[in-house]
C-alpha cells in the first residue's frame, strides 16, 4: 500500500540518472508523467507539450507506469511519444527506485545537476511549462 504519493529527491535523482544523459544540454528540464497520474494532469500535460514542439525539442519527457500508449499516439499524435527526446520507461525501472511519485512533474537539470523539482497539476502545468521553452 502506497501512503504517500511523493519520492525522495535521492530515488528521483537516481532515476533520473539511469534514463537521461545528463550531458545533453548546460541547462534543461525533464517533464516526468505517470499514466497513473489524474486525467486531468496527463491530458493538460500532453496537450499543452504536443501544441507546443519547442518543449520537447529542447528539453525530456519520460512516461512511465502505462497499460498502452495506443489511445494517447491517436489522441496526441505518434510525433510526441516517438520524439528523440521522449523517453518511455518500458521496463519498469521507476519500480527499482521506490519511485511513488504519481503526479507529473518538472525537474530542472542545471550544469548535470538536479537543481529543482516542482509538481505538476492541473492548476499550475501552464505556468510551469510554459517556463521550459
Amino acid at each position: 500500500m502506497i501512503t504517500n504519493c511523493t519520492s525522495d529527491k535521492n530515488s528521483i535523482k537516481d532515476y533520473i540518472k539511469t534514463k537521461v544523459d545528463l550531458n545533453y544540454k548546460e541547462s534543461f528540464s525533464i517533464v516526468i508523467l505517470p499514466f497513473d497520474a489524474c486525467n486531468t494532469c496527463i491530458h493538460a500535460t500532453l496537450e499543452y507539450i504536443s501544441t507546443n514542439p519547442d518543449i520537447l525539442n529542447n528539453n525530456k519527457l519520460i512516461l512511465y507506469n502505462f497499460l498502452s500508449l495506443k489511445s494517447k499516439k491517436i489522441q496526441y499524435g505518434d510525433e510526441l511519444f516517438e520524439h528523440t527526446n521522449t523517453i518511455i520507461d518500458r521496463e519498469g525501472n521507476f519500480l527499482d527506485f521506490d519511485f511513488k511519485h504519481n503526479q507529473p512533474m518538472v525537474i530542472k537539470i542545471q550544469d548535470k545537476n538536479l537543481k529543482n523539482i516542482e509538481d505538476l497539476d492541473s492548476e499550475n502545468y501552464f505556468e510551469l511549462l510554459s517556463k521550459i521553452h
